[in-house]
């Protein structure tokens, strides 16, 4: 996907549901690998007693990206 794609489906996904999510992988040293969009439907999201915001993503075992 180009950085161009990217921004786009960012984009859409904001202007479609209000909301755009992306899964971060990071590296040894904390850089960034990958930059994957998600579903905003599929996006849970929470706060716990404490105030904190947490993420729950609800997908398939078939949607899941194999890293290798």
């Amino acid at each position: 996907m180009t950085s161009f794609v990217f921004r786009v489906t960012l984009i859409t996904h904001l202007l479609l549901s209000g909301n755009a999510y992306i899964q971060i992988i990071r590296g040894r040293r904390d850089g960034v690998i990958n930059l994957y969009p998600l579903l905003s439907n599929k996006m849970l999201v929470h706060c716990n007693v404490g105030g904190e915001l947490y993420y729950k993503y609800q997908c398939k075992t078939e949607e899941i990206p194999k890293f290798k």
